[in-house]
């Protein structure tokens, strides 16, 4: 196996950052946009649906609810004797607000 090279911008580091910045902004937008289409998704489905890295999309998911725009429903499910459980995100009432302001300008 090769060494991996890392892609970077022109700028270094700093501009990576900015770039970074942008495509969460960017995925953060999308996301809003699905969860509104759908009512509610998998983290899985939306990487799917944008295709986009599931790292990418959990982190601005996490984004999400931490500004209060999405919030996680848990599902578990008893089979035997262990639990499985699944994530599913949806908007709230703030990230209703949000994609209509967005729609707006």
């Amino acid at each position: 196996m090769g060494r991996q090279r890392r892609l970077q911008t022109p700028g270094g580091p700093r501009a990576d950052r900015a770039l970074l910045g942008l495509l969460l902004a960017t995925v953060e937008g999308a996301i809003l946009e699905l969860l509104e289409q759908h009512g509610s998704l998998g983290y899985e489905q939306i990487a799917a649906l944008l295709g986009e890295p599931a790292d990418v999309v959990r982190s601005a998911l996490t984004d999400l609810r931490e500004g209060g725009l999405v919030e996680a429903l848990s599902l578990g499910e008893l089979q035997a004797h262990a639990t499985t459980a699944a994530s599913y995100w949806r908007l709230t009432e703030k990230g209703r607000r949000e994609v209509e302001r967005r729609r707006s300008e």
